[in-house]
């Protein structure tokens, strides 16, 4: 079945959307376990340095590891969505197919996730506006006057 690039693009967005909600679902359970959360600490309880990188990091590879899983083996193998087949190569390795259906709504998956924190970034969810101190020396050319602010 041949689809046209708006079905497309939001079968693809919806498909993300689900696979993001999934995966940091996943890892909040995974927050709440003592022994994942062992193996896997938030990166809010650990401290600056090293072991926060660290953390953030195999955070980073088990979302991936869990988006992938969704978008390649449940979403395009399993349920037998074939992007490259809707969008008009009918052609295409069936594999090749998968893999990129896979790949495409496991990338959109964390752009998708980007799109959801943004409100929050635009000052929805920030704390009050704190005033903006300027230090310097302002010297007027035309008048007699420098003032100078320590």
């Amino acid at each position: 079945m041949r689809i046209d690039g708006i079905t497309a693009l939001a079968a693809i967005l919806i498909a993300s959307f689900v696979i993001e909600r999934l995966s940091n679902g996943v890892l909040f359970l995974c927050y709440l376990s003592p022994w994942c959360s062992r193996w896997l600490p938030d990166t809010d309880t650990v401290e600056e340095g090293p072991q926060r990188t660290a953390a953030a990091k195999k955070r980073k590879l088990v979302y991936f590891g869990l988006s992938a899983l969704q978008g390649v083996v449940i979403i395009a193998w399993y349920g037998n969505v074939r992007l490259l087949q809707a969008i008009g190569f009918p052609d295409a390795p069936h594999v090749l197919d998968i893999l990129f259906t896979g790949l495409l709504l496991t990338a959109g998956s964390d752009r998708v996730a980007a799109l959801v924190k943004m409100p929050e970034g635009l000052g929805s969810g920030k704390k009050a506006d704190q005033p903006i101190q300027i230090t310097g020396t302002l010297v007027l050319k035309d008048g007699a006057s420098t003032i100078q602010n320590p």
